[in-house]
C-alpha cells in the first residue's frame, strides 16, 4: 500500500515540524523485552521497533497491536534510564497532541447536549473580552478550530517575547490574559475554512469556549468522558502525582526531558495514559462498537471528514487518509519527554498504539508505525 505510506509520511512531516529534531547516533545496546517472538505479529513488531529502541539514546517503548477482539502488548527498554525495569501495558506515558482527539470528542458531546452547531461563530461562545476573529467579515466557526482551518497560527506568535518565557516549559507563563491580548491584536490573513494549518492555539481557544460556556475547563469534561469509558489511568499530567506505573521522560538524545505546565493549554496536549486505557479508547472507533449509543454518535461525528487538502482529510482532530479503500485515522503526539502514535482502521478493526518516553522523535516513530501498519493491514 504505497499510497498509505506516502500520504501518512507527508502528514507526519506537517505534524512533527516542531517536535522532531532527531540526530544520528550509531551506538546501540542490548534491549530487554517481553515480546515472545512466537506469532507472525510478534516478529513483525520486533522487526520494526527493536532496531529503533536499540539505540542508546532511546529509553523505553510500549506497543499495543489490536486486531478486533485480540490485543497484544509489547514492551521494550526501561521505564527510567538505566533502571533495568521493563515497561508494561500499565506504564504511564504522556500522549501529547493525541489529547486533541479527546478534546474534540468531549466538545462534540457538549455541543450535542446543548444544541450548539459546529457552524456557530466562536464570537458567540467566547468571553466578551475577546474581539470577533474574522477575515473580511467571515468569522471563525467552531468547526474551523476542530479541523485546523481557522487561519490561526500553530501557537501564539508572541509567546517567546515575554521575559518569563521558558523554552523548556513554553506554556507555563502564557495564561488567559496574554492569550486575550494576542487574539485582540491578531489579524487573520485568509478566510477561515479554506486552508489547513495545524494549530495548538485553536485547541487552547476551544478550552476557553468550554470554560466560558460551562464554567468548567475541558480537562474536567475529559475526565468525565474517560470515566465513562472506564479509562482509570488516563489523566491530565499536571493534576495528579506520579504513581507506581510512571515512566521518566527524556529528549531525543536520552537526556532528562521536561514536564510542561499546561495551564489553559491542557486540552492541546496535557493527557497521560497507558496501553490498557488506550486500547479501550481505540475500540470505540471500531465500526462494531455499540456499548454506548451516545459515544458511538460522537465517534461517527469526529471521524467524518470536514476538510481535505488533497493529500489527507481532517475530521475533528483526527487526520484521515483513504488508500485502497481503507479509511485510516491517524494522530501523533509529543511533549518535552514523550512521543505517541495512534493509527486506526475502523472497518477492519485493526489499530496500533505506540508510546515512547523520548521526545522529539515523532518523525521516526511515525515512520516505524506506518511501515508496520501497512504490512499488518495486509495480513
Amino acid at each position: 500500500m504505497k499510497n498509505l505510506k506516502l500520504t501518512l509520511l507527508t502528514l507526519c512531516v506537517l505534524l512533527t515540524a516542531l517536535i522532531s529534531c532527531s540526530n544520528d547516533d550509531d551506538q546501540t545496546k542490548v534491549v530487554q523485552t517481553d515480546n515472545p517472538l512466537v506469532s507472525n505479529t510478534d516478529k513483525l513488531v520486533d522487526d520494526h521497533f527493536r532496531p529503533f529502541i536499540e539505540y542508546t539514546k532511546y529509553i523505553g517503548l510500549s506497543v499495543a497491536v489490536i486486531d478486533g477482539d485480540t490485543t497484544s502488548f509489547y514492551n521494550y527498554g526501561d521505564t527510567y534510564k538505566g533502571n533495568n525495569t521493563l515497561p508494561t501495558e500499565n506504564s504511564t506515558y504522556e500522549i501529547g497532541s493525541n489529547t486533541k482527539t479527546f478534546s474534540a470528542a468531549v466538545l462534540t458531546k457538549l455541543m450535542l447536549e446543548n444544541g450548539i452547531s459546529e457552524d456557530t461563530p466562536i464570537s458567540e461562545l467566547l468571553p466578551e473580552e475577546i474581539d470577533p476573529l474574522n477575515y473580511q467579515g467571515n468569522e471563525i466557526k467552531v468547526k474551523h478550530l476542530l479541523n485546523h482551518t481557522s487561519g490561526l497560527p500553530r501557537i501564539a506568535l508572541d509567546m517567546d517575547s515575554y521575559d518569563d518565557f521558558n523554552i523548556n516549559d513554553p506554556y507555563a507563563h502564557y495564561g488567559f490574559d496574554k492569550l486575550i491580548n494576542f487574539l485582540n491584536h491578531y489579524e487573520l490573513t485568509r478566510m477561515p475554512g479554506t486552508e489547513y494549518e495545524y494549530s495548538n492555539l485553536g485547541y487552547a481557544l476551544l478550552n476557553v469556549i468550554v470554560l466560558n460556556q460551562t464554567e468548567q475547563p475541558l480537562a474536567y469534561h475529559i475526565e468525565e468522558f474517560t470515566n465513562l469509558l472506564n479509562m482509570d489511568n488516563t489523566f491530565m499530567t499536571n493534576n495528579y502525582p506520579i504513581g507506581d506505573n510512571s515512566t521518566g521522560g527524556y529528549d531525543n538524545n536520552g537526556n532528562e526531558g521536561n514536564i510542561y505546565t499546561w495551564g489553559i493549554w491542557d486540552a492541546v496536549g496535557g493527557l497521560s495514559s497507558n496501553l490498557i486505557d488506550l486500547e479501550k479508547y481505540v475500540k470505540i472507533h471500531f465500526r462494531s462498537y455499540d456499548d454506548n449509543s451516545e459515544v458511538k454518535q460522537i465517534v461517527e461525528i469526529i471521524t467524518t471528514e470536514t476538510f481535505n487538502n488533497g493529500v489527507f482529510g481532517v475530521g475533528r482532530a483526527w487526520h484521515i487518509v483513504t488508500p485502497n479503500n481503507h479509511l485510516i485515522l491517524n494522530h501523533t503526539g509529543g511533549t518535552g519527554g514523550y512521543t505517541s502514535v495512534i493509527l486506526i482502521e475502523p472497518t477492519s478493526e485493526k489499530a496500533i498504539v505506540v508510546l515512547s518516553n523520548n521526545a522529539f522523535i515523532g518523525d521516526i516513530l511515525q515512520e516505524k508505525s506506518i511501515d508496520f501498519f501497512d504490512t499488518f493491514l495486509n495480513n
